[in-house]
């Protein structure tokens, strides 16, 4: 008799991974909030350093399946990304396997060209050990949303009560929304500046819905329509367009204007919170980025329909 091949498993969707996060980092706050009692929750009652040390004890073991050596002090937040590095500020990213890497899960709601040429694969991004810290965080979000809420809240915690500068990019090489996810943490964290890049438009990740220390870039990829540009900037979001310049060459400078919006350089710093408003951060190509692709292509014929529109009026 033969024996039924089983079917693949379904990859969970960046709708279904964010209500299970919700649900995670719900729960943190009730913790805290029943822990706190008389006491400054500030102040890690038993109740919180028990809940800390149990999700770090399930990362600790996660990483271990994932090849790495049991460590409950290993951090989900990186200093190590090369272009966050070029930042004055102290600045911290949670780095997930993108797009559907993990065979998992998709962190990247609007992947598209970009998934093939994804910066998180250059320099030592590509590398096996890279890519399987990134995936361990991803399967630790996946299966045990509370205990990756606590270590998170418990890093990010820890840098507010630093008391120094700091930023945070909670989405590296993803696209999660979590100002929908952990509203709370936000204000929690207040002294820390969130930002990130994201493709969700302003009907997704609508301006009003952003804590005032999260700030968002929107980044225009091939689907991208030139009233969802002009929304952006309307919102107060600048726009981050790759241009067919080359990375590390001198000969190759970017645009001084696109679709009538001033260019700023991108490639200089990754400090995105102190960008000026209404100006697109032009960034040039990557990696594996070819000239002429479809990410660098779009922005020719943007910038085309932009001037047809103008001439129109």
């Amino acid at each position: 008799m033969a024996t039924k091949k089983k079917s693949p498993q379904r990859a969970t969707t960046p709708a279904e991974l964010e209500r299970l996060l919700t649900r995670g980092f719900a729960a943190v706050r009730a913790d805290l909030d029943n822990a706190a009692g008389a006491l400054d929750i500030r102040s890690r009652s038993y109740t919180v350093r028990a809940r800390i040390e149990a999700a770090r004890l399930k990362w600790s073991a996660i990483r271990e399946a994932h090849g790495f050596k049991a460590d409950t002090a290993a951090h989900l937040l990186s200093v190590d990304i090369a272009k966050t590095q070029k930042n004055t500020d102290a600045t911290y990213a949670l780095a997930l396997l993108p797009h559907k890497m993990s065979g998992r899960v998709n962190v990247c709601a609007f992947e598209d060209s970009c998934a093939s040429s994804c910066v998180a694969f250059s320099g030592k991004g590509g590398t096996p050990q890279v890519m399987r810290s990134r995936a361990a965080r991803v399967a630790f979000m996946l299966e045990d949303p509370r205990a990756f809420a606590w270590v998170l809240f418990d890093e990010l915690d820890k840098l507010e009560r630093s008391g120094e500068r700091v930023a945070v990019r909670l989405n590296a090489y993803s696209d999660i929304r979590y100002e929908r996810v952990a509203p709370w943490l936000f204000d929690w964290c207040g002294r820390v500046m969130f930002y990130d890049y994201t493709k969700h438009t302003t009907r997704s990740r609508p301006a009003d819905s952003m804590p005032p220390n999260y700030r968002l870039t929107y980044s225009v990829s091939p689907r991208t329509k030139l009233d969802e540009v002009h929304a952006a900037i309307d919102a107060g979001r600048n726009v981050a367009v790759v241009f067919d310049a080359r990375a590390h060459s001198k000969s190759d400078g970017l645009p001084h204007t696109w679709c009538g919006l001033e260019v700023i350089d991108g490639d200089e710093t990754d400090e995105r919170y102190a960008d000026p408003v209404a100006v697109v951060v032009g960034l040039r190509r990557k990696g594996s980025l070819r000239a002429g692709a479809p990410l660098t292509a779009c922005a020719v014929e943007l910038d085309n329909a932009a001037s047809l529109e103008e001439r129109a009026r």
